[in-house]
């Protein structure tokens, strides 16, 4: 049996955005950018046709030059590579029943990597522009899990006015660029989102979808709270009403959903001035047993964080130190920065600079990648300021 044959998704999204011009008209339209755009490269037909079929990668200064071309920015351009190197590793082969299978299960698994992989090339192999619309929005959620934040949220903005995009599939943009305007701090824009997706939601919409809009919303109101000066009791309360609505949705049974709610309640009771500490360490063994990498992290971190600020090193080094394996096997670089941060801080706060200096090294290393709206990233750049 031969090998599954890897999909050349930088080559469809090239000829997508090519649309109805010709390569030669391409060629021309890249010699008169390089003519004008220093650091761009020139390319003739021969070399675009070879980015096309696959059997050449781009420089970065003909990156460059396509991402003029094609009216994308650079980071988006360079993302379409990083994203045909996570293809070609995942070799998920071509065939769409396969690959739709592969995708639910790394979705329920929180390996986002391999739904990535599945998602590209999904994408890259739809024939119909509804099946196109779907997988390209679920590569958007995938690339927000994994760093790339800020080309998942344009992504979906485009999506958000897609003529592709069937009315039944309208509410999923909306809701997942709201969760991704949420990650980018732009909570004013994620909360017209999310009510689009109210709007744009079909009367029989299932109870998972719903609950998945629920979801969104909680967290807006969270993260809202995390980074003001002072938290909004109302909100939090709205939260707390929310969540208690989320959980006639689904089942006991449905244990990854419910763990998700338990961590956002038990985050909403510490907001409100509580500690936590026992519900914490339920959620995250909980979690392990039924394999939710990523709600055991969350819970790991939020842990770590209360010991942080009650001064005890030990008790918080563990939980966080775990917090950070998960983030760094489920490539979760939002989620890395955050508690690599938090260990920073730790060892910041106790005066043990060797170790403070390592994860502060750590943060340099993961800060270019990660594009969410945390009170770390922001106190890190923070530091930054002050450095200079």
């Amino acid at each position: 049996m031969s090998e599954p044959k890897t999909v050349n998704f930088v080559g469809a999204e090239l000829r997508r955005l090519r649309g109805i011009r010709k390569l030669g008209e391409l060629a021309s339209q890249a010699r008169e950018v390089h003519a004008v755009r220093i650091g761009s490269a020139e390319l003739d037909e021969i070399r675009l046709r070879h980015f096309e079929v696959g059997s050449l990668t781009p420089s970065t200064e003909e990156c460059f030059t396509l991402s003029l071309l094609h009216r994308l920015s650079l980071h988006e351009m360079l993302d379409l590579l990083v994203v045909q190197q996570i293809v070609d590793k995942a070799n998920l082969g071509a065939r769409l029943e396969q690959l739709s299978s592969v995708h639910n299960q790394a979705w329920r698994d929180g390996d986002w990597e391999t739904a990535l992989a599945a998602a590209a090339s999904g994408e890259a192999l739809a024939e119909r522009p509804s099946d196109w619309a779907a997988w390209r929005t679920q590569r958007a959620v995938s690339m927000g899990m994994l760093g790339m934040g800020r080309t998942a949220l344009l992504i979906l903005m485009d999506l958000s006015e897609h003529h592709s995009v069937e009315p039944d599939q309208r509410y999923q943009v909306f809701r997942y660029l709201a969760d991704q305007q949420v990650n980018a701090g732009h909570f004013s824009l994620a909360a017209q989102s999310a009510q689009l997706a109210v709007e744009h939601a079909p009367h029989d919409l299932a109870p998972e979808w719903r609950w998945g809009l629920i979801h969104t919303q909680v967290r807006l109101f969270l993260l809202k709270a995390e980074q003001a000066l002072e938290v909004d009791d109302e909100e939090i309360h709205e939260a707390l009403f929310l969540i208690r609505d989320a959980r006639r949705l689904i089942t006991s049974e449905d244990s990854q959903k419910w763990l998700a709610l338990d961590f956002m309640e038990a985050a909403a009771q510490e907001l409100l001035g509580e500690q936590p500490v026992s519900e914490y360490e339920r959620i995250a063994r909980d979690a392990r047993s039924c394999g939710h990498r990523h709600v055991e992290a969350l819970a790991w971190k939020n842990l770590g964080v209360i010991h942080r600020r009650a001064g005890d090193i030990e008790l918080a080094r563990e939980p966080l130190l775990l917090a950070r394996s998960l983030a760094r096997e489920g490539h979760a670089l939002d989620e890395l920065f955050d508690v690599t941060f938090e260990l920073y801080l730790l060892f910041e706060e106790r005066g043990l600079e060797l170790e403070s200096e390592q994860y502060l090294a750590e943060c340099h290393l993961h800060y270019q990648q990660v594009h969410s709206c945390t009170p770390n990233l922001l106190a890190y750049e923070a530091l930054l300021r002050a450095a200079s």
